[in-house]
């Protein structure tokens, strides 16, 4: 009776626990996504778009909804709990379906490195080089463990993958 108080006092329901449950899990979906970003040559516009668009699109549809159980009334709190959430899910089911059921052929390319440098100091306590390369008319950054020395380095082979979708992952990188 006194935890049933208690939720009540707190208005703590099963809709608005859920709903906080999907904003967390839709923001560790977008973390993940970022990971299979970097190892797969797309487009940045299209995970963007991917990641936009379907928040907008059910904003009207849950304009009710989000006001009467989680008290959201700004149309900017709804955009962005949408996006984050239709988001989230959308642009990592999309990214996820074509790095994990790529094709099992691997084809080996040779690309020269265009310039190196190194990410902003990290969780790992150092900051991780990286190589920018130009593959098939798209920059990208492949990212090296912390230590590795990439300075001399003029061309990385690359071990790719196409995707389920279309777009290639880089399984593995070495530099030449």
């Amino acid at each position: 009776m006194k935890l049933n108080n208690f939720l009540k006092e707190m208005d703590i329901t099963i809709t608005n626990t859920i709903s906080i449950v999907l904003f967390f899990g839709s923001l560790f979906l977008t973390y993940w996504e970022i990971e299979i970003f970097r190892k797969t040559f797309i487009p940045v516009y299209i995970p963007i778009f991917l990641w936009i668009f379907p928040g907008i699109i059910i904003t009207p549809l849950l304009f009710r909804f989000l006001k009467e159980h989680l008290k959201i009334n700004s149309i900017y709190q709804q955009l962005f709990y949408n996006i984050t959430i239709a988001g989230g899910i959308t642009v990592y089911t999309f990214m996820a379906i074509n790095y994990f059921f790529a094709e099992n052929i691997v084809i080996t390319k040779n690309v020269n490195i265009i310039k190196t440098g190194s990410l902003a100091e990290g969780k790992h306590g150092c900051s991780q080089p990286y190589a920018e390369i130009k593959y098939k008319e798209q920059i990208k950054e492949l990212i090296y463990p912390c230590g590795t020395n990439l300075e001399n380095e003029k061309e990385v082979e690359l071990l790719l993958k196409k995707g389920k979708l279309g777009f290639e992952i880089v399984i593995n990188q070495d530099t030449k």
